[in-house]
């Protein structure tokens, strides 16, 4: 009881606000909380990611070998970075034997998912 005396003399000084602005206040504050996140869930979801390379052909440029370590153990991963039209460069994983077969300079074609080592480069048309 003493309490609410108390309150209620505070707010009929002034000292305290009253109850409906507190209501506002909230709400106001849970608005735009909502709203930041929204804009937040929505920035993320339209992040550009990388688009599925079909198929392609194009030039070794580089390639590398190395491990992937966990507690079970290594386990070798080999890639080929590959420059295709309009002077792209792309990175593929590719298996053993082919790593082992490509050098640098040769042509490299990729149909369906299949990816084949071309002796001759393959010329690719660029736009400067």
């Amino acid at each position: 009881m003493l309490k609410k005396r108390r309150r209620r003399e505070q707010h009929e000084r002034g000292g305290i606000r009253a109850i409906g602005e507190w209501k506002y206040t909230t709400l106001l504050l849970s608005v735009v909380v909502g709203t930041m996140f929204v804009l937040l869930v929505v920035l993320v979801w339209r992040v550009p990611r990388q688009k599925p390379i079909g198929d392609f052909d194009g030039v070794i440029v580089d390639r590398w070998a190395g491990y992937n370590e966990s507690d079970y153990g290594s386990k070798p991963y080999f890639r080929l970075l590959v420059e295709i039209e309009n002077s792209k460069r792309i990175t593929i994983g590719v298996e053993p034997d082919l790593y082992h077969r490509s050098k640098v300079g040769m042509g490299v074609k990729n149909r369906n998912g299949r990816v084949e080592l071309v002796e001759a480069p393959v010329r690719i048309h660029t736009l400067k």
